[in-house]
């Protein structure tokens, strides 16, 4: 791994962190986001700065649950925000579980170590009327447009898939063509590596095989792709939707300008669905494992819990 501490002592290269990293980072985190690698890597270069200075040395099996509470310890005084030692702790669990799978350690260096607790945020999900200003600047640029692959049809169909949907933008991005199935989008690849199937309404199906049938670009598998027929970029998406929204915001004041990114889309699909039914439905929509996560997309404003206890 670049830029990590490189120092080899006289105890064997096979058992300082930076031979094991590479391994670790080949067998078991390849093929895996950009994002999601870029961010392992930033949390354990840290941590092996920090594990050098204070032992004066790399050696790997000497890693305790010791040097993993003062480490976080030092996260905390250096004003780090709770969810990001939440997950520097996460990459360091997972990190150490494989040094004792491939028998590095005797004892896992995060043993009885918990996450910080952290308050749900607010919703930051995209009003309904909001949602309305943003549907309508998409039919407008898509009347104002050529008929013939619009791409202005795309975006429109990008920003329907998404409410509907409730996807990450990656997974939005690695749609293929033939994944649409019915009223189902069918083995959807998910952050973690999990496959899921994701049912949407019968109108945004139909906006999808419009799509596909006359306004989609070929050239590729991709649902959504380039004006060249590629697969579209996070760029692209965010290009499209800043398209949209500042159509929307050019008619409004300054303080009602909204703010249009995939990940507020899913924000909203996930407060609509914990809305209409439970935090259990909405962890299922959003392809979690676990209700933590989705408090953090959903939880109940100020005016539903006031309605709320008006009926206690």
């Amino acid at each position: 791994m670049e830029n990590l501490p490189q120092k080899v002592d006289k105890f064997g290269s096979d058992k300082v962190f930076p031979v094991l990293l590479a391994r670790y980072f080949r067998e078991e985190i390849a093929g895996k986001s950009p994002l999601t690698i870029k961010a392992k890597k930033d949390d354990l270069k840290k941590f092996l700065i920090f594990y050098q200075a204070m032992n004066g040395h790399l050696r790997a099996d000497e890693w305790m649950v010791r040097d993993t509470r003062l480490f976080l310890d030092e996260l905390q005084k250096q004003s780090y925000s709770p969810a990001t030692i939440n997950r520097v702790l996460a990459t360091l669990k997972s990190f150490g579980s494989w040094l004792r799978e491939v028998d590095v350690l005797r004892v896992l260096p995060c043993k009885g170590i918990t996450e910080l607790h952290l308050e749900p945020l607010p919703p930051k999900a995209i009003r309904d009327i909001e949602f309305h200003r943003l549907n309508k600047s998409a039919d407008v640029l898509v009347n104002g447009g050529s008929a013939k692959y619009s791409q202005d049809f795309r975006n429109k169909v990008m920003l329907a898939t998404l409410d509907a949907s409730g996807l990450r933008v990656s997974e939005l991005l690695n749609l293929k063509s033939d994944q649409l199935q019915g009223k189902k989008l069918v083995n959807v690849r998910c952050k973690g590596g999990h496959v899921r199937d994701v049912l949407i309404r019968q109108d945004v199906a139909e906006m999808i095989r419009e799509y596909v049938e006359q306004q989609r670009v070929a050239g590729s598998s991709f649902l959504f792709t380039n004006r060249y027929g590629g697969q579209i970029s996070r760029n692209g998406v965010a290009n499209a939707f800043d398209k949209i929204a500042g159509y929307a915001n050019a008619s409004l004041p300054i303080d009602q300008h909204i703010n249009l990114t995939p990940h507020l889309l899913r924000h909203r699909h996930g407060f609509k669905c914990r809305e209409a039914k439970d935090p259990v439905f909405a962890a299922k929509r959003l392809g979690h494992r676990s209700l933590t996560y989705v408090e953090r997309y959903s939880k109940m404003n100020d005016g539903e819990e006031s309605v709320v206890l008006e009926k206690v």
